[in-house]
């Protein structure tokens, strides 16, 4: 059993339901620290009053996963006070005559997310590295696929463990529930069939894509470096996000 810790409840916004920081939790030398790294989904209805708070805790750099037509489709609502990075991933296994095809489960979207995208992983935590410390938020459609990714292996560097990780991952449903049946009409809309359990957020299915990257890169600093990321830049990476206790 891991030290005691609490899953960050999300911020109150007008737009985002699954916007919350990612301090907080124990770390292999520490706690992860708070007002550094966010996560989040969908930000294209955020409202004046979400970019103020988010003005107020220094939050000026957007990192975008969602792939290229979903950001021209629903823009995040910034302005000039941001910094905008659209790193595009894909969330589905193939499109055919444009039509959209998703996995059967979401451990193996997340498979083949990490197989297709370790380039862009590394692109995204160098991006980390180059804020130096100063707040961003990183984000998808939902904030729980690619973004809750990206949050697994952030938080696998740092040495958080699994049970942890896993517990934040999980809570991404609930936070969401208001939202799916809007999503589900939403897909309708374009003829897009996915299964309800894509719609979820189920710990056992994060722990397959965990197993799955353990067995072929032995850990989340194993699949970084074969990306390109460096021993420094994961040091780095570290030292932004460990604070002693």
């Amino acid at each position: 059993m891991d030290k005691k810790f609490t899953v960050q409840r999300p911020v109150k916004m007008d737009g985002p339901r699954n916007f919350r920081d990612l301090g907080g939790y124990p770390a292999k030398k520490g706690m992860t620290k708070k007002g550094v790294f966010y996560r989040s989904d969908g930000m294209q209805l955020l409202s004046d009053q979400d970019r103020q708070w988010m003005l107020a805790h220094d939050i000026r750099c957007i990192i975008d996963l969602r792939n290229e037509n979903e950001a021209i489709r629903q823009p995040d609502a910034l302005g000039k006070d941001f910094t905008y990075y659209n790193i595009p991933m894909s969330d589905k296994k193939a499109e055919i005559d444009g039509r959209e095809i998703y996995p059967d489960s979401l451990s193996e979207l997340y498979k083949l997310i990490l197989t297709r995208h370790m380039k862009d992983f590394v692109r995204v935590m160098r991006i980390f590295i180059e804020q130096n410390g100063l707040p961003l938020v990183f984000h998808c459609a939902v904030g729980k696929d690619r973004t809750g990714l990206t949050a697994m292996l952030l938080l696998s560097v740092c040495g958080v463990s699994e049970e942890v990780s896993l517990a934040d991952y999980e809570t991404s449903a609930q936070n969401m529930e208001p939202l799916y049946n809007k999503m589900k009409e939403e897909f309708q809309s374009r003829n897009v069939e996915v299964p309800d359990d894509l719609l979820t957020s189920p710990a056992e299915e994060m722990k397959k894509a965990m197993d799955f990257l353990h067995k072929f890169w032995g850990s989340a600093e194993g699949y970084l470096k074969a990306g390109g990321l460096t021993e420094n830049e994961l040091s780095r990476l570290r030292e932004l996000f460990i604070e002693s206790i």
